[in-house]
């Protein structure tokens, strides 16, 4: 499938409204996005193209309405395990490329970390290769517009529960903003869905996205899980967005109490485009 044709399909399939109500949250800083899951995304470094989306793919996008595009990253397959977990000189370069084609057609872009997830063995030294990256990344991308955001852990699962993913991500929270307080992150819940999201600690951070998955959007919220997850309650706001960062769309549906506010805003972000 050519490019113009995928990116037109990809218009279509998230040209539904994005807005869901629930109680006093406020709106992610973006709208509508995709994940290039074919660009960073490999389990071997080889197969790294430096150009597989280009200035003309992203005008395609941002003609779209597109206004956040999500990078799959592995970290593992482009480090050095010998020299302290190092990213490769190739591939940060092809990242800057990346970042740059996105803020320089004004998108938000989520570097979002893709190692270890599901039901993959996490390592004993997992978390030090995941800290390792995100701080690498954090250094690189600190003095860069706000454009930029750190997506901590996609989909942990597996036996990320026996390591204690909620101090764990508050860790990795901790590791970024020694380095960089002023752009967003991204947390998850263990298994990435929204029924999971009240099990998470309180994370005291002014600049947190939460996110989970969804393969078609039909779920229900309801204002006990909102307060439960976030801690917050019907006379005192909560401050974080909430973002689905990967979904099927095509069959969206929200269920929701009748007293909910219009203030949350769930990004569909297809899973990954199709190839040729």
């Amino acid at each position: 499938m050519k490019k113009s044709a995928l990116f037109s399909l990809l218009a279509l399939c998230m040209a539904f409204s994005t807005q869901c109500l629930a109680l006093g949250f406020p709106n992610a800083p973006f709208n509508k996005g995709v994940n290039l899951s074919d660009w960073f995304n490999h389990e071997d470094s080889k197969y790294l193209r430096y150009d597989t989306y280009t200035d003309n793919d992203f005008a395609d996008m941002a003609s779209m309405g597109i206004d956040v595009v999500r990078l799959p990253l592995n970290f593992k397959a482009f480090m050095d395990a010998n020299n302290n977990y190092s990213f490769s000189s190739d591939f940060l370069t092809a990242l800057d490329y990346a970042v740059d084609l996105a803020l320089q057609h004004n998108m938000y872009v989520i570097l979002d970390q893709h190692s270890f997830y599901g039901s993959r063995w996490f390592p004993d030294n997992g978390e030090e290769i995941v800290t390792s990256g995100l701080r690498q990344l954090a250094e690189r991308y600190k003095d860069k517009n706000d454009k930029v955001v750190y997506e901590l852990f996609n989909e942990p699962g597996g036996n990320c529960a026996e390591s204690g993913w909620g101090e764990m991500q508050r860790r990795l929270i901790a590791a970024i903003r020694a380095i960089d307080t002023k752009h967003w992150i991204i947390a998850t819940p263990y298994g990435c869905g929204i029924d999971n999201l009240w099990d998470l600690p309180e994370y005291s951070d002014s600049k947190l996205i939460y996110t989970f998955h969804s393969t078609s959007l039909s779920f229900s919220l309801t204002k006990g899980l909102i307060g439960t997850a976030f801690h917050c309650n019907t006379s005192q706001p909560c401050h974080s967005p909430i973002i689905a960062t990967q979904c099927l769309p095509s069959r969206a549906s929200l269920k929701v109490t009748p007293s909910m506010k219009p203030t949350i805003r769930i990004i569909p972000m297809r899973l990954s485009p199709p190839t040729e």
